[in-house]
Parts: structure tokens; sequence; C-alpha cells
């Protein structure tokens, strides 16, 4: 499949028909809405406003969603660091495969190229903040 050949409903498609999304749907006790913004802490109501579920216009709702699950099904550390990066790989994918916008038409590489600069800063803060919402058994 050709870069930039999904479409958005392809995209949400693609994490659904995964095979432990059905875990994460039950971990967070709630099917997935793209309405819901699921970026940011959930005990912390402030960082959840200020936290966008988009990046430059690219929907990261999906791994935001299946980041959640990940920490609510818990595990050790190791567990945390493969939901982590797991997050991170599926943003990527996300951001290589999101539709071209005709309206910036000659600055998608640079919208990709600035998602991907955020989507490391994301990561790193589920990396050195993450353990205050993560379920360690």
């Amino acid at each position: 499949m050709k870069i930039s050949s999904m479409t958005k409903e392809e995209i949400i498609h693609y994490f659904v028909s995964l095979p432990e999304w059905q875990s994460y749907v039950d971990a967070m006790g709630e099917e997935y809405d793209d309405d819901i913004d699921y970026a940011g802490p959930r005990n912390n109501k402030f960082l959840d406003f200020m936290i966008p579920s988009t990046m430059y216009g690219i929907n990261m709702n999906p791994i935001f969603f299946q980041h959640d699950g990940g920490y609510e099904i818990g595990g050790d550390k190791s567990k945390r660091f493969k939901v982590d990066v797991t997050m991170l790989a599926s943003g990527l994918f996300i951001i290589e495969n999101w539709p071209i916008s005709k309206w910036i038409w000659g600055m998608n590489w640079a919208r990709k190229g600035l998602a991907r600069r955020r989507l490391l800063k994301y990561y790193e803060g589920v990396r050195s903040q993450g353990y205050k919402s993560f379920n360690f058994h």
C-alpha cells in the first residue's frame, strides 16, 4: 500500500481490527469514540485539556485510546515500556499514512515532520510521567 493512500476511516479501522483491540476496550470499559479526546492524563483535568489529540491536523486519537487501554491493563516495568513503544510506533504509522491535505499542498512534508517531533515529545512525557497512571501489579 502506498504512503498516504489510506483515509482517516481506514486508519481507524486498521487499529480497531487489531486482535488485541478488544482487550483495550474491556480494560477501558467503553468502546472507542472518535469524538472523545483520549490524550492526556485522566486524573489531571487541566493537563487533559491542555494536551490535544491531534498533531498538526493528524488525528492521533486511536493510539491514545490504545495507550490508555494498555495502562489500564497494566503489568510490570517491561509491559509499560512495550505499551509506550507501541504508542510511538503506531503514531509513526498514522503520521506516515495520513492523507495528504490539499489545502497545504507542498507543505505536507513539514506537517509530518512537526507531527513526528511532537509525537516524540508525547513519548518522552509518558516515559517520564506515565508511571503515575500505569496499573502496576
